[in-house]
């Protein structure tokens, strides 16, 4: 028994350097060791639609407007996988047929899924994925947008009239240059990025461990809770109020204003400038406090247990 144990301890040995050398040579590209044959496929549609419905595994999808304004689908897969690309009840479905073998999906390189539309207005955008990064083009616009996903990026360029639900797992959401009535955004492990985002409603970002970050940002309410990471504010105005939540992380303000402002934070810096006056209310447990003595204005409170409060009115 001992000397099965001994030649099987050998065994393993040897597969891992002839495996560490392997992969050397192939400069760690796992997708070399794939023996699956891509093929580029093409699906076009001739029907009409107003939603878009796609429903994949693994994809790096982009949607972009079409060059002759028809309808196209075209994937860069391996050759066992196809998409059914149909038209049902007035929506573009998308969805996955993979005829692959367990193991022949090990080490896949990545797969690419490219939807060409006719610029236009749509009612709805729902995007189901797994695995792989996803970016929307602007030329496009859509009542409404839901994206749920478990590992990869989310990037909209593309204006959402009503609202926009976009929920991963791993991975960034950035948005730019979107208008929007209301955006909910939840990240387990990733970062946030809104630049020039016209919301005339709430936005609410969830983190639970990243960064939120907001650039020339416009909207009714701004809420955000997390537990680890920053949060990070320039040039954003709520008409009514900032509602900001961190377990670890600091907060910052660079030109913002709302008309109630709160913060609470266990451990971190909260500093900043708002543009109007503000009766302040501050703690913080361990840590310098240093803020203006306004008695009138709005209402600001804000609490941290280790950090230090700096605060300044921009005249």
């Amino acid at each position: 028994m001992k000397n099965f144990l001994i030649i099987a301890a050998v065994l393993v040995i040897v597969g891992a350097v002839v495996f560490v050398c392997a992969m050397t040579y192939l400069g760690w590209d796992f997708s070399k060791l794939t023996t699956s044959n891509f093929a580029v496929k093409k699906y076009t549609v001739t029907d009409s639609f107003s939603g878009i419905n796609i429903n994949v595994d693994t994809a790096d999808i982009t949607i972009s407007p079409s060059e002759d304004g028809e309808t196209l689908v075209v994937s860069n897969a391996p050759e066992k996988i196809s998409y059914n690309v149909y038209v049902v009840d007035g929506s573009l479905k998308i969805e996955l047929l993979d005829e692959r073998r367990w193991h022949e999906k090990l080490f896949t390189p990545d797969i690419k899924l490219d939807i060409h539309l006719p610029i236009g207005d749509y009612d709805s955008l729902k995007i189901g994925i797994s695995t792989g990064n996803t970016k929307i083009y602007g030329d496009m616009s859509f009542k409404s947008l839901e994206f749920s996903g478990s590992t990869g990026d989310v990037e909209c360029l593309a204006p959402i009239t009503d609202f926009a639900n976009v929920k991963i797992s791993t991975g960034n959401i950035k948005l730019t240059k979107v208008n929007v009535a209301t955006l909910n955004l939840e990240v387990s492990t990733g970062d946030v990025v809104l630049n020039e985002i016209n919301c005339s409603g709430d936005i609410n970002i969830a983190v639970t461990t990243g960064k939120a970050y907001l650039c020339d940002v416009n909207c009714k309410n701004f809420s955000s809770n997390g537990s680890t990471g920053d949060v990070v504010l320039k040039s954003v105005i709520a008409s009514e109020c900032f509602d900001i939540e961190r377990t670890t992380g600091n907060v910052s303000f660079d030109d913002c204003d709302a008309s109630e402002i709160n913060v609470k934070t266990s451990t971190g810096d909260v500093r900043g400038n708002f543009l109007t006056e503000k009766v302040i209310f501050a703690t913080a447990s361990t840590g310098k406090i240093d803020v203006p003595q306004y008695t009138s204005g709005g209402k600001c409170t804000i609490e941290t247990s280790t950090g230090d409060i700096i605060i300044s009115i921009s005249k």
